[in-house]
């Protein structure tokens, strides 16, 4: 498997399909995070009840 490095923490780790593959290969199970929405946030605030 690709070797990760961790010189710069201030970069962005990207998963490329070729990583993903690999990862795929060796069991690894993409799922999304639980605080995904596919609701703008101005829509969200529209219904909350702080809003006034």
């Amino acid at each position: 498997m690709t070797t990760q490095h961790q010189d710069d923490p201030e970069e962005p780790f990207f998963i490329i399909e070729e990583l993903e593959a690999e990862m795929r290969a060796v069991g690894y199970v993409f799922e999304p995070p639980a605080y995904v929405s596919t609701v703008r946030l101005s829509q969200i605030l529209a219904g909350s009840p702080m809003t006034s």
